[in-house]
């Protein structure tokens, strides 16, 4: 029998808590919910952000103020500086049956309205935003991000990324950042301070006809992680880069249409997003009526946020044990 709890994140998002009890959010054109941490009301920016899983629910955040991360009930004692039986106690209390006919009024007036605000974000993101050039990476502060994250040059050529230019044309000021291309022509796009998308959003693939395997990853870093790693083998496989967990359900027809493909790893992240999409992409890839393995290799960074998590650390240990043996000479 489920616990009332286990009921309550079947059924409800830390979106509906925040409808509900009337926490003010905003929205950005990743489509991210953000909001106010608590342990600083007073910052004039948002540095909480509820995150969307493939199914569009709002059901994870991390405030980046403070590294805090999880779901609605870990929300609720967070935000609401609660213990855990009382923070399962006001969930209760919020979402009672007396209280759903109001709960599912404003959940219909919010989604309607964040649906239109999201569409003109994305319009006014496009229509702002100027592409100048895009070219191979030559960019010496795009290429220390990179290998601040643990990816040397000849890795992320290898990964496909890029350096783009762009304006604002709205505050006619220049940016560039990393560049990964997606199917639809779209790139995502990152630096040090910026992560979003231009363009539409879409998976990425590379296909090897001569390879039975396919690998799965969330983002693009994630891929050059695995190229690093792996010492460049995976490029001798097929691979699909989601660019975001709401493109899973399309990397899963994707996938189920490639009758060469014998075996699917997957690399998503640790996160509660990526837990639940890796979950979806195992269930639904068991369906195909060629038989597919489905391998989730998460488990080989399972104390770790990601696998690029994971390379840092890795290369980090290698840069203490070096710098050790080196003392000792």
């Amino acid at each position: 029998m489920k616990t009332d709890i286990e009921i309550i994140k079947e059924k409800y998002t830390i979106k509906d808590f925040l409808d509900y009890t009337g926490i003010a959010y905003k929205i950005d054109s990743n489509h991210d919910l953000l909001v106010k941490s608590p342990a600083n009301l007073s910052q004039k920016t948002e540095s909480l952000r509820i995150r969307a899983n493939y199914r569009g629910n709002y059901n994870y955040f991390k405030d980046f103020l403070t590294d805090k991360i999880g779901d609605i009930l870990n929300f609720v004692e967070y935000y609401s500086n609660l213990n855990t039986k009382e923070a399962i106690e006001l969930l209760k209390n919020t979402f009672n049956e007396h209280n759903l006919n109001r709960l599912n009024e404003i959940k219909e007036r919010n989604n309607t309205f964040i649906a239109q605000v999201q569409q003109q974000l994305e319009k006014e993101k496009n229509n702002s935003i100027e592409i100048k050039k895009i070219q191979e990476l030559q960019n010496q502060a795009l290429i220390d991000y990179l290998q601040n994250r643990g990816i040397d040059l000849q890795t992320a050529i290898a990964a496909g990324i890029k350096e783009i230019y762009y304006q604002n044309t709205k505050t006619n000021k220049n940016y560039f950042g990393l560049a990964f291309e997606n199917n639809s022509d779209g790139f995502e796009v990152r630096n040090a301070y910026f992560k979003g998308s231009f363009g539409t959003k879409d998976i990425t693939i590379f296909e090897n006809p001569k390879s039975d395997e396919i690998n799965i990853f969330e983002g693009f870093l994630d891929y050059a992680s695995a190229i690093k790693l792996s010492k460049g083998k995976i490029l001798n496989q097929n691979n699909i880069i989601l660019n975001s967990v709401a493109e899973t359900k399309k990397a899963i027809e994707t996938i189920k249409k490639m009758e060469h493909i014998n075996k699917a790893k997957l690399y998503l992240d640790k996160d509660n997003a990526g837990k639940e999409a890796t979950e979806l992409i195992k269930n639904e890839l068991s369906k195909r009526k060629k038989e597919l393995e489905v391998i989730d290799n998460s488990n080989f960074y399972k104390h770790y946020k990601d696998i690029n998590d994971f390379l840092q650390e890795k290369l980090q240990l290698k840069k203490n044990l070096d710098k050790g043996i080196e003392n000792e000479r």
